[in-house]
């Protein structure tokens, strides 16, 4: 199974048990003061409206953590700052937004919890593609088709490094990487594709 990097339990149902306790409570109480019933309904009232706006305002504020994905994954990252997946995901999303320090930021804080995981690498490798960085980010990729085949997200790995190292005018590498590729995952098109835009390379 997969271990989420971030998830959260809504707690309506459990409550509601809680606020049906709390108005009766609050009810009850108001009972006890011998007040006209004129009084006793406009502090009631009053009540009822100050906790309601504090309620909006707590939820306001929960709203806004998912007012974007990048805004979301940041909160989960900030409140789980030992699970090296949100880091990398937030990274993976900095990188999406072209926002490249804020990527080697949380590369930076992943790979205090787990610098050789798949996922701090792939990310720390890609964006160092991006900045033009294409020694160190097939050092990296080299690393990564070395361990062992994960069929969701290893095919990943050869195709980065196969246009690396077209990009570093090396075809023949890349087509032995795309063929290496087909050996450990011959049923899928994407792969096949890979290898025929490298013999054309």
């Amino acid at each position: 199974p997969i271990i989420d990097p971030a998830f959260e339990h809504r707690m309506y149902l459990p409550l509601a048990s809680v606020v049906i306790l709390a108005v009766m409570s609050a009810y009850e109480l108001l009972m006890q003061f011998e007040w006209p019933d004129r009084k006793r309904a406009i502090f009631g009232f009053t009540l009822l409206a100050g906790v309601a706006g504090v309620l909006m305002s707590l939820t306001y504020s929960r709203n806004e953590t998912y007012r974007t994905h990048i805004i979301c994954v940041e909160t989960a990252a900030n409140a789980r700052p030992n699970n090296h997946r949100s880091w990398s995901n937030l990274a993976a999303l900095y990188i999406n937004q072209h926002q490249y320090s804020k990527a080697e930021e949380a590369l930076r804080s992943a790979a205090v919890v787990k610098a050789d995981s798949d996922t701090v690498l792939r990310q720390l490798a890609i964006l160092q593609a991006l900045r033009g960085e294409y020694d160190e980010s097939e050092k990296i990729h080299m690393r990564l088709i070395t361990r062992p085949f994960q069929d969701l997200t290893s095919k990943r790995a050869y195709h980065n490094l196969a246009w690396l190292q077209i990009a570093k005018n090396k075809p023949a590498e890349a087509v032995e990487t795309a063929r290496q590729l087909i050996e450990r995952q011959p049923n899928v098109a994407d792969n096949h594709m890979l290898l025929v835009a490298t013999l054309l390379a």
